[in-house]
């Protein structure tokens, strides 16, 4: 099937775009009609509401900060974890910003002077690297691990194990056991 000449004119560009979308087949035409502000590549955690529960791993989002309205996306998380309506945390599917996961809920509204949590993964796909101002905190159960601006680090739990298959060294100014 030809498709119809196009114009040049400014003015008909749109309708250029309309008729080549309506004769294309498949991905060239989800190529044409979708936004070209939309990223190629998304690092990071970005926030969105949960529109509705679709299945139970599969739920409709949107990501305003993306200008979408309603994106279909997977569920990292039990669906009976998250309620329609909550602000949920989502990130890309090896930065795909037409793969979305949702993470999770937030527990709370973060305030409105709160710095957005940066989450970003280096050049290379083996390191993950989060970072905050002040402290950074890893909970599971009663184990924690504190990561201070500062310089501390402490680990908090019921029973610390540490193995090493080849030399474990502790190394500081002092050292106290105990």
């Amino acid at each position: 099937m030809a498709l119809p000449p196009f114009k040049t004119d400014a003015a008909a560009q749109d309708a250029n775009m309309d008729a080549a979308a309506e004769q294309a087949p498949g991905l060239l035409q989800e190529l044409l009609l979708k936004p070209q502000n939309t990223p190629q590549r998304i690092d990071g955690v970005m926030q969105g509401r949960l529109v509705r529960k679709l299945d139970a791993d599969m739920v409709e989002v949107e990501i305003p900060a993306l200008h979408k309205e309603s994106v279909r996306a997977s569920l990292i998380c039990a669906a009976d974890l998250i309620e329609e309506g909550a602000a949920v945390g989502i990130m890309f599917a090896q930065g795909n910003p037409d793969m979305p996961l949702v993470m999770g809920a937030f527990h709370a509204s973060p305030p409105a002077q709160a710095q957005a949590l940066e989450v970003r993964c280096d050049d290379t796909p083996q390191r993950l690297v989060l970072e905050a101002e002040q402290e950074l905190e890893l909970r599971c159960g009663e184990a924690c691990i504190l990561l201070t601006a500062d310089g501390r680090i402490i680990l908090r739990g019921n029973y610390i194990s540490s193995h090493a298959s080849a030399s474990q060294r502790i190394r500081g100014g002092s050292v106290q056991i105990n």
